[in-house]
């Protein structure tokens, strides 16, 4: 099985306002320095976005749902 083989994909464009990705981090991560942030393409109706934290060796995708309030947690029970 593929997973999300068969998900519609969103052909809707978003600009999202500059400052709302610095925010987001520092509320997940209040005593962190976010250092660069890249959106990542082909979400299924989201923006998947990339983070690099200041003196973190990890990677965090940043995923932010655009069409309605319960994909989250649809998508979660997927993956559970």
């Amino acid at each position: 099985m593929i997973f999300k083989n068969d998900w519609e994909k969103t052909v809707d464009t978003y600009n999202l306002p500059r400052d709302i990705i610095p925010c987001m981090v520092a509320q997940a991560f209040p005593n962190e320095t976010l250092i660069s942030q890249e959106v990542i393409s082909d979400g299924c109706a989201n923006f998947n976005i990339k983070i690099c934290l200041k003196d973190n060796s990890k990677l965090y995708i940043l995923r932010i749902y655009m069409r309605d309030e319960d994909a989250a947690f649809r998508e979660q029970q997927l993956s559970s």
